[in-house]
C-alpha cells in the first residue's frame, strides 16, 4: 500500500492539489477552504515537510511525469508544428483537427476576446532552450585553471629580471657613463 493510500481525506486533497499546482499555499487552501492566506502559506510548507505527506507527493508526481524520451519527443514536435496546417478556410485554428493529430497539448490557452477568440500556443523559443539545456549546449559556469607553480614560476622570473635590470641601471650610474 502507497504512502498515499494511507493518508486521510484532507490530507489527499492537498497532495491532489499540490500536484495540479504545484503551490503549497493554493493546496493547502484547496484542502482547507476556509483558511486564509498567511495560514495557508504557513501551514501549507509545514504540511508538505510531514514524512508521509511528502512520500505521497513524491508518489504521486511520478506517476504524472512523462519519461526523458516523451520529454524531447514533444519539444521537437513543437519546434516542428506549424500551425497553417491547422488552419480554418476563413483562418480559424481547427481545434479539433488538433486533437486528432495528437496534439491539443500545444495549445496553452483560449481566452475569448471582445472581436473573436485569441488562441495561445506553447513557447517555441522555450521549447528551444530547453532542447539546448538537454544537450548541454549552454553552460552557466566557466572553468578556470590556475597551476600555482607557473604563476610563482613567472612571478619569480619578472622578479629575476627586474632586479637583472635594476643591477644594469646601478652598474651603469656607478660608472659614471
Amino acid at each position: 500500500m502507497s504512502n498515499y493510500d494511507n493518508l486521510s481525506e484532507v490530507h489527499k486533497r492537498f497532495v491532489d492539489s499540490y500536484i495540479h499546482c504545484l503551490n503549497y499555499r493554493k493546496a493547502y487552501q484547496d484542502a482547507y477552504p476556509l483558511a486564509n492566506a498567511d495560514t495557508a502559506n504557513t501551514n501549507g510548507s509545514r504540511l508538505a515537510s510531514y514524512p508521509e505527506v511528502k512520500q505521497a507527493i513524491v508518489e504521486q508526481l511520478k506517476l504524472y511525469s512523462k519519461d526523458k524520451s516523451e520529454t524531447l519527443h514533444r519539444i521537437l514536435q513543437l519546434l516542428d508544428f506549424d500551425l497553417t496546417n491547422y488552419l480554418s478556410w476563413d483562418y480559424k485554428v481547427d481545434i479539433d483537427k488538433l486533437n486528432q493529430a495528437g496534439l491539443g497539448w500545444i495549445i496553452k490557452g483560449i481566452k475569448q476576446m471582445k472581436f473573436g477568440t485569441e488562441i495561445v500556443l506553447m513557447d517555441k523559443d522555450r521549447a528551444l532552450e530547453n532542447l539546448a539545456k538537454i544537450h548541454m549546449l549552454f553552460n552557466d559556469s566557466a572553468t578556470v585553471n590556475v597551476n600555482i607553480n607557473q604563476e610563482v614560476s613567472a612571478k619569480q622570473q619578472i622578479e629575476d629580471k627586474l632586479k637583472a635590470l635594476d643591477e644594469k641601471l646601478n652598474k651603469f650610474d656607478g660608472d659614471g657613463k
